[in-house]
């Protein structure tokens, strides 16, 4: 870490290393240049700047709005996945267009346990795209065919297609808009597709090639409590491995007065909840083996995702 005559924190790539566990070598070449070329100042929150995050943060919790059921759930990403697909069209397929409408910039961000405050509105974001480029290097390198569990506003698929140009990619999605835009992008990068898929109630018809590898990036927690019918599904197709950056609640810790609130803004959102313990209970019955489960306290505004990576036990491919 070096420190600027501003008193800003620069984070490194082997800072970053650090937070993800791993070496300068597994990083990879684009979250490597990521790192070295992006704007990845901050430096830990005073107390007035926490003070204004908290006064900004918690009303939020008492919001009517926060809490959906199924089907507002699915009319909301229905009506902002629209929003994504009708800029695609009209500028085209690009970093900008396919970057998710929920990152709309703010000075704060959660680091290592703490609030910190930084000149790059989109620090979430950029942090995200380093995340993402070190993860599918390292965990997709090797596999012939992706699949992106609930493929959005594309961010992912077009990342993948670009560092992957010679794999056939798949989004899915359970709204018909995020389909649309994955085959916008096949325009584009002809290796992508997408199709329609429920992850609380997975189409057992819908097949994997042999081989593949399954990736979800922040699309896991929309689901809740529901994820029973998805680790069937995803056990039968016996992927060579799944990579998965979704929020763990069970990461969090409740002496800590950031986690203390996120495990309230998860709880009041209704998302992801159990699934780590249900992956150690499939682990405990010999059907899967986890390669990875930590938190890289690398969070965004209000929350974090955490790092699982892994496999049924006798996977084909």
């Amino acid at each position: 870490m070096k420190v600027s005559a501003e008193g800003w924190n620069h984070s490194t790539p082997a800072e970053f290393c650090g937070w993800f566990r791993c070496s300068e070598v597994d990083l990879g070449s684009w979250a490597l240049a990521t790192l070295k070329k992006g704007d990845f100042r901050w430096r830990p929150a005073g107390k007035v700047e926490l003070e204004l995050y908290l006064k900004e943060y918690l009303p939020k919790l008492k919001g009517t709005w926060i809490e959906r059921d199924r089907e507002k759930n699915r009319q909301a990403w229905t009506n902002g996945w629209a929003e994504s697909l009708a800029e695609i069209k009209a500028k085209g397929v690009n970093p900008e267009t396919c970057r998710p409408k929920y990152f709309r910039g703010s000075p704060f961000l959660r680091l290592q346990g703490d609030l910190v405050v930084t000149p790059n509105p989109f620090l979430e974001n950029d942090l995200l795209n380093a995340a993402r480029e070190y993860l599918f290097w390292r965990y997709l390198s090797e596999v012939p065919v992706i699949c992106e569990l609930g493929c959005g506003s594309g961010q992912n698929l077009l990342l993948l297609a670009e560092m992957f140009p010679e794999k056939q990619i798949i989004g899915l999605d359970w709204v018909g808009p995020c389909v649309e835009i994955a085959m916008e992008i096949g325009k584009k990068h002809p290796n992508v597709s997408g199709a329609l898929f429920d992850m609380t109630e997975p189409d057992s018809k819908f097949k994997l090639p042999p081989g593949a590898g399954i990736v979800s990036i922040h699309a896991l927690e929309q689901i809740g409590e529901r994820h029973a019918a998805l680790l069937d599904w995803i056990s039968d197709q016996k992927p060579s491995v799944v990579v998965q950056h979704e929020p763990v609640v069970e990461f969090y810790d409740p002496a800590n007065l950031l986690d203390f609130v996120a495990t309230w803004f998860s709880e009041k959102r209704s998302y992801l909840k159990g699934y780590l313990p249900a992956l150690q209970s499939l682990v405990e019955k010999k059907k899967i083996e986890i390669l990875q489960a930590f938190r890289p306290k690398v969070g965004g505004v209000y929350h974090e995702a955490s790092v699982l990576v892994w496999r049924p036990i006798k996977a084909r491919g």
